[in-house]
């Protein structure tokens, strides 16, 4: 996919600031970061350009290595953004980059900055082919995008998303009245027996009043890797039409994903509240 921006999210300059970032990413990654002939997924690849994910402005993917970029050309990121972007990358194995605009042809022709080392970027240098399975953040993100495209192709209009695995709901959306609804997404491995269903969250929103006023969804996806040979974690190797009924083997980052969503499944319908009464904040 290539670099996508989004610019009702944005003032004029943070826009100009993201858009130089995403350009010169992608340029390189055009030059250097090549994918072989008849390899079935891409060595590089955008996993995020929407800014939904709170710690970051950008992510990619290349071989291995997941790049968390944050755009900074002024030198002034707060804190609390560091901070987040930080633990986002030791909870999730992302490597955490800044996108200061420095560039050098031969120092760091990226221009960007590891934010714990201070030290120049090169994803050629830093990824290879040793396979890395796949964090919470990658799974939840991955299972969102196939979330919306479902609601999408239901004739829904998608107000807002985010793949942070802590934060519910995951998508904020309008059905076909306009109405604002909400959706909650979760994923995992083949036909996993602890795989949650819309059953188990029937009464999420009774101790959520902002949530009891909308109507609630739930889509469930389930992941399976359709590499030619993978092994369960005790090193045997699951034959290609096990893959959905099995759930005890990892998930590699750029393999090929086979994906079976479930849902929208109707979940909580929305309550009406008697003329001036309150249900606290509503994030919705």
């Amino acid at each position: 996919m290539a670099y996508q921006c989004y610019p009702d999210k944005w003032s004029s300059v943070q826009l100009a600031a993201i858009e130089l970032a995403g350009k010169t990413i992608q340029q390189l990654a055009d030059k250097w970061l090549t994918t072989p002939e008849g390899q079935e997924v891409p060595n590089f690849r955008w996993l995020e350009t929407r800014y939904q994910i709170l710690f970051a402005h950008m992510i990619f993917i290349y071989k291995n290595k997941v790049f968390a970029v944050y755009v900074d050309l002024d030198g002034a990121m707060p804190v609390a953004h560091a901070n987040r972007l930080r633990e986002a990358a030791e909870r999730w194995d992302l490597v955490p980059c800044v996108f200061s605009g420095q560039i050098s042809g031969r120092f760091n022709p990226w221009g960007l900055w590891h934010l714990v080392t201070q030290r120049p970027v090169d994803p050629r240098r830093m990824a290879d082919d040793t396979p890395a399975e796949m964090s919470q953040w990658e799974r939840r993100a991955l299972s969102i995008d196939i979330a919306v495209d479902v609601l999408k192709k239901e004739g829904y209009e998608i107000d807002s998303f985010c793949t942070i695995p802590e934060i519910d709901p995951q998508v904020v959306f309008k059905d076909r009245e306009g109405r604002i609804c909400w959706c909650l997404v979760r994923e995992w491995i083949g036909d996993d027996p602890a795989a949650p269903s819309a059953e188990d969250f029937r009464t999420f929103a009774d101790d959520r009043p902002p949530m009891q006023v909308r109507d609630g969804y739930f889509i469930g996806v389930s992941i399976a890797s359709l590499e030619p040979v993978v092994r369960d974690r005790a090193g045997e190797i699951i034959p290609l039409d096990r893959r959905f009924k099995a759930h005890d083997y990892p998930l590699y980052r750029s393999v090929m994903m086979g994906v079976e969503p479930c849902g929208p499944t109707l979940i909580h319908r929305r309550i009406t509240l008697p003329p001036g009464a309150k249900t606290g904040y509503d994030p919705l």
